[in-house]
């Protein structure tokens, strides 16, 4: 019998060896790069939902893994929501934010979700409010299904889920305040009849069941509907950025963008009072001369990583500033 082309035993063999590996091995989950600037994802899909104008939009996050050298084999989550008033914004204006995050030893996962309403420019009191808040009930929503995909994800991308911190800016920083506090129950009281227009808070978006629990807020000119939300059951360890002078989002207790046909809202200052009155760590970073947005993503991030370190440690921290200095100890 002849023998065969030696290019066609090449090719049969190759094909026999690749054929016993696949038998013989399983596919090993993705090694995640650590200790370089470069140790990220990006535009990964976490939900499907209808936006503002009534399409589908696919909803997509970046993650920035550790950049510290940690040989720790997983890391605690942070989940960071950028702002932009529910109408400007995307993952990647928070991206100084994130890696200065990672460079702390946090994963950081920062999202993409449904923007969109009516607002007067000119005259913000004459916007349609109830718009404004389908937006942040959308958001909210989001918020909470890129948390179910994260925890659903946690062996892939070496999230430690008992430690998942929450940070956000401006409007990121309202929905943030909201996802350990505002129940749907709740949700109904100050929304009238939302989640027949929406859907539910905790089931939109992906089919995902997985649950969570947030260790930790890092809030950023942001505000809650209510401090009688936050109980003694489920306070959150959080740090907090206000300017006095703001206008958008007041740093007391006050309307949004000083309209009275807005909700109020309650700002760093009843938040810290609400919580340290519970005996719950807070640390607010107050500047008297500040507005809309203090400080910087440096001073800012370090102060939340370090804040978030010491929950973990079990040492957290309490405080109230009204300079710029870090609250880091």
């Amino acid at each position: 019998m002849k023998s065969l082309p030696s290019k066609l035993l090449f090719v049969l063999t190759i094909i026999f060896i690749l054929s016993a590996c696949s038998k013989n091995s399983t596919v090993p989950n993705p090694v995640i790069p650590r200790g370089s600037d470069s140790s990220s994802m990006s535009d990964v899909i976490y939900a499907v939902n209808k936006n503002y104008l009534g399409q589908n939009e696919q909803l997509g996050l970046d993650i920035y893994f550790p950049t510290n050298n940690s040989t720790v084999s997983k890391s605690p989550l942070v989940l960071f929501i950028h702002g932009g008033g529910f109408l400007d914004g995307n993952k990647k204006s928070a991206k100084n934010d994130c890696q200065v995050l990672a460079s702390k030893g946090f994963t950081v996962a920062s999202i993409d979700y449904r923007l969109g309403w009516t607002k007067d420019n000119t005259n913000p009191c004459t916007s349609n409010v109830d718009e404004a808040l389908n937006a942040f009930y959308r958001a909210q929503q989001d918020a909470r299904a890129a948390l179910r995909f994260l925890v659903s994800k946690a062996a892939t991308y070496s999230i430690d889920v008992t430690n998942i911190f929450i940070v956000g800016a401006s409007s990121g920083a309202q929905i943030a305040m909201a996802i350990p506090y505002l129940t749907q129950d709740s949700a109904e009281v100050y929304y009238p009849g939302v989640s027949k227009n929406l859907g539910l808070l905790d089931n939109a978006g992906n089919n995902l069941k997985n649950t969570y629990s947030i260790k930790g807020i890092g809030c950023m000119w942001g505000s809650l509907i209510n401090t009688s939300l936050i109980t003694q059951q489920n306070a959150v360890p959080s740090i907090f950025f206000h300017g006095q002078q703001d206008g958008v989002i007041p740093w007391n207790v006050g309307y949004g963008y000083n309209c009275s046909n807005f909700p109020i809202g309650y700002g760093a200052k009843p938040l810290y009072d609400r919580l340290t009155s519970l005996g719950v760590a807070a640390v607010a970073h107050i500047d008297p001369l500040g507005g809309h947005g203090i400080y910087d993503s440096q001073f800012n991030e370090e102060n939340i990583a370090c804040f978030f370190n010491s929950v973990i440690n079990g040492q957290a921290q309490t405080g109230f500033y009204t300079t710029k200095i870090s609250s880091c100890n």
